[in-house]
């Protein structure tokens, strides 16, 4: 997948992004919001993007955000639990942040999802933290309705249908 505008470009991971992927990934925001994509060294940084470049794109997708050769943010989205429902991550360094960023790649993200006729995906699931506002809004934002969002729960579930 590659899609350029004009603000950034939304691609696949490179193994020569390593550095950068490190960068971006090592900080104890990245751990708590996106845990499983978190990294400590530079040695799991490219350990993530080779296992990224093996994915089947009819059911999982890393996608980096780049803006003027920068990688700034990252769009994950993998089947789970549910049949063709990817449940979707996504986070843009601090100093991007409410500029639309995400919200445009996300809507391009699902454009292209919606478009391709091989792939089999019905819907989005966002399970975001109660207290992450900047992704509750770019996730109201690109048309997502609350699923579930348990009384005790730190997290609500926010699905699209595609």
């Amino acid at each position: 997948m590659l899609i350029r505008t004009k603000n950034f470009t939304l691609r696949r991971f490179y193994l020569d992004d390593a550095p950068q992927f490190f960068s971006l990934t090592s900080n104890m925001e990245m751990k708590k919001y996106i845990p499983g994509i978190y990294t400590r060294n530079i040695d799991e940084a490219l350990d993530h993007i080779c296992t990224f470049s093996r994915c089947d794109e009819e059911k999982e997708f890393y996608l980096a955000i780049v803006k003027d050769e920068k990688i700034i943010g990252i769009i994950s989205a993998c089947e789970v639990l549910i049949p063709n429902v990817l449940d979707v991550s996504y986070y843009v360094a601090r100093e991007y942040r409410h500029k639309g960023i995400m919200t445009e790649a996300m809507k391009l993200f699902m454009k292209e999802l919606r478009s391709r006729k091989d792939i089999q995906i019905t819907a989005l699931e966002l399970i975001i933290g109660k207290d992450n506002y900047s992704s509750i809004a770019v996730a109201k934002k690109i048309g997502s309705k609350i699923k579930t969002q348990k009384h005790k729960s730190d997290n609500i579930t926010y699905r699209i249908e595609l």
